[in-house]
């Protein structure tokens, strides 16, 4: 009699490239929407005014990890990120009668966008760079 340890079937099935193909194609959707609809821009304008060395420094690292990891860890962690940060822009504009804005939690949330978004691009300006220069 064998069993088959549910663990190990997950952890095989999270190795397979179609799943982990769909899993980052979602998350690349839900990241573009999330910057499409907008709701981003008031804690981006607020870190760029307030806090500009530290907008600064969340792209420029972005930037340089987005080079430097492989595509895939970028895309998912910047993917992931995002995704994080929109939870808490959510928390953060939650009913006023439950929580005041605090501008920390502001600020950290805007400045996981800039860095999540640098990975994003740069990632993406990689591929197509690495298709561009492809010999043929």
């Amino acid at each position: 009699m064998t069993s088959t340890n549910p663990v190990s079937a997950t952890a095989a099935l999270l190795r397979n490239r179609t799943v982990q193909n769909v899993g980052l194609g979602i998350g690349t959707a839900a990241s573009a929407l999330v910057l499409v609809s907008g709701i981003i821009a008031y804690p981006l304008i607020e870190l760029a005014v307030y806090a500009p060395l530290g907008f600064l420094f969340a792209l420029i690292v972005g930037i340089w990890l987005g080079a430097i990891w492989p595509a895939r860890l970028a895309l998912g962690v910047g993917n992931g990120c995002v995704l994080a940060a929109f939870a808490g822009l959510l928390l953060v504009y939650s009913p006023p009668g439950r929580l005041e804005i605090n501008p920390i939690l502001f600020f950290g949330v805007a400045l996981l966008f800039v860095f999540a978004y640098a990975l994003v691009a740069m990632c993406l300006a990689r591929g197509v760079l690495a298709r561009l220069t492809r010999p043929r």
